[in-house]
């Protein structure tokens, strides 16, 4: 029995009767209720942690001196906190 039978089955066991409108396919199988398979992408944890200050440099240009200011420079540690999985979503059934 695939596991898709299986939830079927057990989606079938948990309705009561008449709570939905069954159809009956070709096969004599009563349809109960329709999935979809939806992927949850996984979820991270991000921390930036800081490598390099920022910091102001005086610059020789164009016959001038300038005063610039460079960015701070920063790494982002990411750790998994829950993988990516598959869950069945109910839709309706046409």
């Amino acid at each position: 029995m695939t596991s898709f039978t299986s939830l079927v089955l057990a989606v079938a066991l948990t309705v009561t009767p008449g709570l939905l409108a069954a159809q009956t396919t070709p096969q004599g199988e009563r349809l109960i209720a329709c999935f979809q398979q939806v992927t949850v992408p996984a979820e991270y944890s991000v921390k930036k942690v800081k490598i390099k200050d920022a910091e102001r440099k005086y610059i020789r240009r164009n016959g001038r001196i300038e005063l610039v200011e460079l960015a701070a420079i920063f790494r982002e540690d990411k750790k998994m906190i829950k993988p990516a999985h598959e869950l069945m979503q109910e839709v309706p059934c046409n």
